[in-house]
């Protein structure tokens, strides 16, 4: 079983159900410091480096912060940034970038990470286990264990979180592409 593995990364473009507000150049300054302190460096240690990992930014990003990302993917191999207009269907525009990136036939495995997450090193590999043992796909895989770092406070909380965002989903990818099966979540 070949399988592709997609880590897709909204930072900042603008979902239209979101409203069509672009996040403003301080929140973007701020989230890519904590991008460089936490997200980036657990994805340059993965143990497993069989992955693409697509950031989505906003087409009207500021050329600083192009510059800083086109740096990290000389970095980091398996970083594709594109940066896209408003996206006004998520469900269909995951399909697409499962379509383009994923050759048909193969298994396609997607994980969601947000450009504040940190992840442990053995991550992706753990991700890729669990699903090469599944016999029925589609699947959705969870990882109900984890901490949240509270900076201004410096509290961290071990957590058990069964419905959290660190979720994968694993399916097939058929042609033509009425024939897809894609589960997208809700999250806040």
């Amino acid at each position: 079983m070949k399988i592709q593995h997609l880590v897709i990364t909204r930072f900042n473009v603008t979902i239209s159900r979101e409203g069509n507000i672009v996040p403003s150049l301080d929140w973007l300054q701020q989230r890519m410091t904590i991008f460089e302190q936490y997200c980036l460096p657990s994805m340059m240690v993965q143990t497993c480096t069989n992955f693409t990992w697509l950031i989505l930014m906003d087409e009207s990003t500021p050329i600083e912060v192009r510059d800083c990302m086109t740096h990290y993917q000389q970095q980091v191999p398996m970083m594709r940034v594109l940066y896209v207009s408003q996206i006004n269907d998520l469900t269909t525009f995951y399909h697409q970038l499962a379509l383009e990136y994923t050759e048909e036939g193969n298994y396609v495995l997607t994980t969601r990470i947000d450009n504040d997450d940190v992840v442990c090193r053995t991550y992706i590999a753990d991700i890729q286990y669990a699903a090469a043992q599944q016999e029925q796909i589609p699947v959705i895989l969870t990882f109900p264990h984890g901490c949240q770092l509270f900076l201004n406070d410096s509290v961290g909380l071990g957590l058990h979180w069964l419905s959290n965002h660190f979720v994968s989903f694993f399916i097939i990818v058929i042609l033509p592409s009425k024939n897809y099966i894609f589960i997208i979540t809700k999250h806040d």
